[in-house]
């Protein structure tokens, strides 16, 4: 029977910082610990459209194949943003990611049994 207890599921919520913006990505699971639904916002700054595209994706991928989602989110680690690249030599300043995307991947992959490289 499907009620609405349980559909309750559980979330947390994240904040990470790029160069344009603060993050707050909430990861929802479902009562077995899986992924359900990934979504971000963007505090000063920070472009919808991208953080809407990515975490429907990743959501979207996470209903499918954990495989398929584990593959997305390595790659995604490695997208960078001109913005969040500014380097001062080889430092970065003021940013904990180098994109938006990669700093989602990060922490989706923060959830996975193994850490995804």
């Amino acid at each position: 029977m499907n009620t609405a207890i349980d559909k309750v599921r559980e979330s947390e919520t994240k904040g990470i910082k790029t160069r344009c913006c603060e993050l707050l990505v909430t990861v929802e699971f479902d009562k077995e610990g899986l992924i359900t639904r990934v979504s971000a916002i963007a505090k000063n700054g920070g472009c919808r459209a991208n953080l809407t595209a990515v975490c429907q994706l990743l959501t979207d991928m996470s209903k499918y194949d954990i495989e398929q989602l584990e593959g997305s989110v390595k790659h995604l680690k490695n997208v960078s943003c001109n913005s969040c690249v500014h380097r001062n030599g080889d430092k970065r300043e003021d940013c904990d990611n180098i994109s938006c995307a990669s700093g989602i991947a990060h922490i989706i992959s923060s959830y996975f049994k193994k850490e995804v490289k």
